[in-house]
């Protein structure tokens, strides 16, 4: 069985959100409800590892998950793509 989290982060990896993205749009298809998809890239990341480490750079990671995930919605998801 494939894992579904991210190791790092502890939210769903790619491949459990591409399962998911196929999910909800069957279900906003099904019911023609909307659908919101969010997506967010963190500028300059590149340079913080460069600058500061990778170890620091995955804390920066860790830290936007666990922010994140504290202010979603009880029926939203999480997931890392990169």
């Amino acid at each position: 069985m494939l894992s579904v989290t991210d190791s790092l982060t502890k939210v769903f990896n790619r491949l459990k959100m591409d399962e998911v993205f196929i999910q909800e749009i069957d279900t906003s298809n099904r019911y023609s409800s909307p659908l919101s998809v969010i997506m967010m890239d963190v500028d300059f990341f590149k340079k913080i590892n460069d600058e500061h480490g990778h170890i620091v750079g995955d804390n920066v990671l860790v830290k936007i998950a666990q922010l994140t995930k504290s202010n979603l919605r009880r029926n939203d998801f999480l997931g890392r793509w990169g």
